[in-house]
């Protein structure tokens, strides 16, 4: 195989990488997004301190939005340069994602 064929092997892998961390951190910021509703539930009344879970449910509905967002531009990403790769190099690449990424040879297109 050429040297091309392994760098862009490398920036697929890199962002099936990405494309895996970003779906934890959007699980993570649903799992932050319902604990700030809850506690502003209970807490949001008081006079004290409402305003600041209101505040803290905000945030986390912001990292929310702003996750799911990076979340879709890594999963378009890597459609883009799994489908360059695969146009490029054609039967060795689907061979190649498939022993590294545990997928179908026919399934990688």
């Amino acid at each position: 195989m050429s040297e091309a064929f392994y760098i862009q092997l490398g920036g697929v892998l890199e962002a099936h990488a990405n494309r895996a961390f970003l779906r934890e951190k959007t699980k993570s910021t649903v799992k932050a997004v319902e604990t700030a509703r809850r506690d502003l539930i209970h807490f949001g009344g008081f006079e004290d301190c409402g305003s600041a879970y209101e505040g803290y449910h905000a945030e986390a509905k912001g990292a929310h939005t702003q996750a799911v967002a990076m979340k879709v531009s890594a999963e378009k990403n890597y459609k883009a340069k799994k489908m360059a790769f695969i146009e490029a190099f054609g039967d060795p690449a689907r061979a190649a994602l498939a022993e590294r990424l545990g997928v179908e040879a026919t399934a990688a297109a």
